[in-house]
């Protein structure tokens, strides 16, 4: 049987722009599979190696069509071979193939320019394309995705048959000495373009095969999975009709949540199995996808079967099922975690200690409840405008720079003693302590508990007090007198100026008791104890050093100017007057001076030598003042 092969030719290189459009629109349809680009390129390039044999029939470019026929075929299935390795996943050894791309053109373009030898080309170019057919063959045979093991067997089996036919072609002139002519009636040329045509439609319909295969299966897989994901799922997934609600799909963790049955619910609308709490959600809902097209994590609260309360997180987006518009949404259950919130909510807004958080950053207030208002003045709205500094005054921020090092080396602080600013301007003592968290957005923030310590420093302030008041006087004790006394001497010691001490006695105190009674006598220490104040200087120190003995301490006083004060003092007492039990009563003081008369003498020597004036004062009659004599015999 003759073939016209010019005809045979036309056909074939038809068949191959047209396997190329369709591979192509494969490609353009599915770019899910990396190498679709390269089998389309691949298969433009045979065809191209075809069409560029017309070029023959023009004696001037025999040459020229003859290397790009062998370009076109080489590079052709190079590429085919670079798509199909893409495909099924294998390492492309893209250097090899590039040199031996470069080795075949080589020997091409020498049998053809150099040394004109159609025999060396056509055992050359068959060799090459036969060569990387039977490596797409192997690679086809040996891919690791198992559900095209199929149709990856049929397509390897068809590039192993052209590989063998190629190789046959290629040792064909051992056999036959006209065959390898182009355009004649010999049967080697006929059927190198039959097997041409053959093979690249097998090739062709072998990879869309392939191709649809692997995506049939991989869908069928991806179907399962989201379904295995729709069963599973711990959220309750749910599809309902855009239009009315309707229920058409929901899975397991729905009837776990709301405690329906999917057959009790299956075909209903939402309305119907009354699961909104709130009627109107349903259209806020629904009104909010149709202006976005999906929502995320918006809260509404439904109902369960038994009535009580679920609170959802709820995301969704419309899709479309059968033409018609749907909506397939993820309710997660946040249930537990509102109610706890609540449950904190309340111990938060309950608590007798103040709470607040506070941008760690900038320092703004976040949230605070109710004791933090009571305690500060303010309304929530103020006190949420206003950042920790606004209400601390500016002498704490030393104090607030410890708390700040504190936070950054332990993650948390305190308690530390300061005020805040009450929205009137006074002072509210407080204690604060916290600790240091960063929430879900990756935001710092410092917890801190505020306590009001208001009741506590006014209990500290008069337990200092007791401990350091006389209570029946309001003079200062005994202890707090020595205590002052030791600093005042070292100061006029450092400044070297004088200083007095005196012990004044309380004449007849006992007397008075075991007559009038303690009543008297405590009136009698009263009426003193005011007389004297009345002559004294804001800096003299007075204090009640015992039952009927006061010890007086004269700064910047020395001996002589110290007895004035206290002579006239002595005058005063005498002057007064105590009525007790109709009767008239008269009282006097005895008193004695010592003087720092050097800078080595301690507090427990000068109140010897004041005690012992004292003792010469009353020994000698009372009612008088007495010097201590170490300082006459200065």
């Amino acid at each position: 049987m003759n073939f016209d092969l010019t005809t045979l030719t036309i056909i074939v290189t038809i068949i191959h722009f047209l396997q190329a459009i369709i591979l192509y629109i494969q490609y353009r349809l599915d770019h899910t599979y990396r190498g679709l680009g390269h089998l389309t390129v691949g298969s433009l390039f045979y065809a191209f190696g075809f069409l560029s044999g017309f070029l023959r029939n023009i004696p001037d470019f025999v040459q020229i069509s003859t290397i790009l026929s062998n370009f076109f075929f080489i590079v052709g299935m190079t590429i085919a071979l670079i798509g199909i390795q893409r495909f099924v996943d294998r390492k492309i050894p893209l250097r090899r193939l590039i040199i031996f791309c470069a080795l075949i053109m080589f020997i091409a373009i020498y049998a053809t320019i150099i040394n004109d030898d159609p025999i060396i080309r056509r055992v050359n170019i068959s060799t090459g394309i036969g060569l990387l057919s039977i490596t797409i063959a192997w690679s086809l045979r040996n891919n690791s995705i198992r559900h095209i093991v199929k149709s990856a067997n049929f397509l390897a089996t068809v590039f192993f048959i052209n590989g063998l036919i190629l190789f046959w072609r290629a040792i064909s002139p051992v056999f036959s000495q006209t065959g390898w002519i182009i355009f004649s009636d010999k049967w080697v040329a006929t059927s190198t373009y039959l097997e041409a045509m053959i093979m690249s439609t097998f090739w062709t319909f072998g990879v869309i095969i392939m191709i649809n295969q692997r995506l049939i299966i991989e869908n069928r897989e991806s179907l399962r999975n989201q379904e295995l994901i729709f069963d599973t799922s711990p959220d309750a997934i749910l599809i309902t009709r855009l239009s009315d609600g309707m229920l058409v799909g929901l899975n397991d963790s729905f009837s776990k949540m709301t405690g329906y049955t999917k057959e009790e619910v299956i075909n209903k609308t939402s309305v119907e199995v009354n699961i909104w709490y709130n009627k109107t959600n349903r259209q806020q809902f629904v009104d909010l996808l149709l202006e976005f097209g999906s929502i995320e994590n918006h809260e509404y609260t439904f109902l369960r079967k038994d009535k009580s309360k679920l609170f959802g997180l709820i995301s969704a987006r419309l899709i479309q099922l059968q033409g018609v518009p749907h909506i397939i949404s993820i309710t997660h259950d946040i249930t537990s975690r509102k109610l706890a919130e609540e449950r904190f909510r309340m111990l938060f807004e309950l608590s007798p200690m103040g709470l607040s958080l506070v941008d760690y950053d900038t320092g703004m207030l976040l949230e605070v409840n109710n004791t933090l208002l009571k305690l500060t003045g303010y309304t929530r709205e103020e006190l949420l405008q206003q950042s920790h500094w606004d209400i601390t005054p500016k002498e704490y921020y030393k104090l607030e720079q410890t708390i700040k090092n504190d936070i950054q080396k332990n993650g948390n602080f305190g308690p530390f003693e300061k005020e805040y600013t009450h929205k009137d301007g006074s002072r509210i003592p407080i204690s604060i302590s916290g600790v240091l968290y960063t929430d879900i957005s990756g935001k710092r923030i410092n917890w801190g508990f505020i306590e009001d310590i208001t009741e506590r420093k006014k209990l500290q302030s008069e337990l200092k007090k007791q401990a350091t008041t006389d209570e029946l006087t309001g003079l200062m004790n005994r202890r707090r007198f020595i205590e002052i006394a030791r600093k005042e001497m070292k100061r006029s010691t450092r400044h070297e100026h004088p200083l007095t001490i005196a012990l004044i006695d309380l004449d007849e105190l006992k007397s008075i008791n075991d007559v009038y009674g303690h009543a008297v006598g405590d009136q009698a220490i009263t009426l003193f104890t005011k007389q004297c104040m009345m002559n004294l200087r804001e800096i003299d120190i007075f204090a009640r050093y015992g039952g009927d003995e006061f010890a007086l301490l004269l700064p910047e006083t020395d001996i002589d100017q110290a007895y004035v004060v206290i002579e006239r003092m002595r005058q005063i007492i005498c002057e007064s007057k105590l009525i007790a039990d109709d009767t008239e009563l008269s009282i006097s003081m005895s008193a004695g001076i010592a003087t720092m008369h050097n800078q080595n003498i301690s507090l427990d020597e000068l109140l010897n030598r004041a005690d012992e004036a004292l003792y010469i004062a009353k020994a000698n009659g009372k009612n008088r003042i007495m010097v201590d004599e170490s300082y006459l015999d200065q």
